[in-house]
């Protein structure tokens, strides 16, 4: 993890945009397809089968909601997160910022664990607390479409904060 080389020619408007796309899109993407795998499953773990499939059958979920599961966003946004936080803020940071005499193979690992731990998780936390917040919210009357406006309304109210 080497400081760019400063001989490469710059690069120009559109290819940093194109590169920047690529940072967002990237772990974007994976935090959406781990979350469509999982999210359900969650979902089933934090309700119970029996429960999930009355609130589903409540809302009437089409095939797509069903698949992913109620709760999607959050989850997704957590995972989004925590892929952001390991594969392109720590190793640029890293890269730009940690001294570069001082790199090496053992400050890459705790540099990296640092980061994710105390700022990745610091973040994604709140996401994983809006995830279990979002499902409860959901069952309410056994059923109703989350709605993360009134759920972080109704949690912070609840925590003496709103």
């Amino acid at each position: 993890m080497r400081r760019p080389d400063e001989s490469a020619a710059p690069m120009s408007p559109s290819e940093q945009a194109r590169a920047a796309g690529k940072v967002v899109l990237a772990p974007l993407l994976s935090g959406c397809i781990e979350s469509s795998v999982s999210n359900r499953a969650e979902a089933q773990r934090f309700y119970g089968i029996d429960k999930l499939t009355a609130v589903e059958a409540k809302l009437g979920a089409n095939p797509v909601a069903r698949a992913l599961g109620p709760g999607f966003a959050a989850n997704a946004s957590r995972n989004f997160i925590m892929a952001s936080s390991s594969f392109v803020v720590t190793p640029v940071l890293y890269q730009r910022l940690y001294p570069q005499e001082k790199k090496d193979a053992q400050s890459l690992f705790w540099f990296g664990l640092g980061v994710n731990i105390f700022a990745g998780n610091a973040i994604a936390i709140t996401q994983q607390a809006l995830w279990g917040r979002a499902l409860d919210y959901g069952a309410v009357n056994g059923g109703r479409s989350i709605n993360y406006s009134a759920v972080l309304r109704e949690g912070l109210k609840a925590e003496g904060v709103g």
